[in-house]
């Protein structure tokens, strides 16, 4: 009785191990059938062209004696003015900040040399170029050293950019189906999606005006210039099944 009994649980056990191999054997087969799947590779893109809403100004201030006078006009006689009209133009004075001041290096300088002029460096956040015009019209021309755009961005950047990804990817996706269709397949589930390129709005320097000679900065003070559009792009790369 004890030898049937055994006899019955190692056959149990066979059976068992081969439904485990069978079990793997089909699992195993079906893994490579679907790695083994026919795939297509494409990539997306899709541009919009947007205006800057934010402009960065870079403004430098030095100290200067008017000609036929020994007083200066103070770096904090110019600030003042920078402040008032700032606030003229309608532009939030929080969006004026200090740059750059050496302080250290100019005092010594100014004990060194009484005639020293100090200078100080701003960076102002605007809505447009054309709004520094009326801001320097209203500071001593004399006291401007230069202005410059350092750089500008879009208030509403952010959800520009998504948009763009979400039609880059619309468009990979009907690439891949007309050119599934052209060997008489079609384009199956996303597989793989990723992106090539984030839309940037890359900054770049132009100069406002140049207080090298007085007649720069009173063409700067009236100028009109203002931004043309740029072109945003963003490119994702996605991999769909075919069927």
């Amino acid at each position: 009785m004890e030898i049937y009994l055994f006899n019955i649980y190692m056959k149990k056990t066979y059976m068992r191990k081969i439904l485990l191999m069978a079990l793997t054997v089909f699992l195993i087969s079906s893994c490579s059938r679907k790695a083994a799947r026919e795939r297509i590779e494409v990539i997306g893109s899709a541009e919009q062209e947007v205006t800057p809403d934010i402009v960065y100004v870079g403004i430098s201030l030095r100290e200067y004696i008017p000609s036929g006078t020994t007083e200066r006009v103070t770096i904090e006689t110019l600030e003042r003015k920078l402040q008032a009209s700032i606030k003229a133009a309608g532009i939030d004075p929080k969006n004026l900040l200090v740059n750059n001041i050496a302080s250290y290096q100019e005092y010594y300088n100014r004990r060194r040399n009484p005639r020293f002029l100090a200078g100080k460096q701003y960076r102002l956040k605007l809505p447009d170029v054309k709004t520094i015009g009326r801001i320097l019209s209203g500071v001593d021309l004399q006291g401007i050293q230069y202005s410059q755009v350092e750089g500008y961005d879009y208030s509403n950047l952010d959800d520009i950019k998504k948009g763009l990804k979400i039609k880059a990817l619309k468009a990979a996706r009907n690439k891949a189906a007309y050119l599934a269709r052209a060997v008489d397949k079609e384009a199956g589930e996303a597989i793989e999606v990723s992106e090539l390129s984030d839309p940037q709005m890359a900054n770049r320097r132009m100069d406002v005006g140049n207080a090298a000679s007085y007649e720069a900065v009173e063409q700067s003070a009236a100028s009109t210039v203002d931004f043309k559009s740029v072109k945003l792009v963003a490119s994702i790369r996605a991999v769909f099944e075919m069927e």
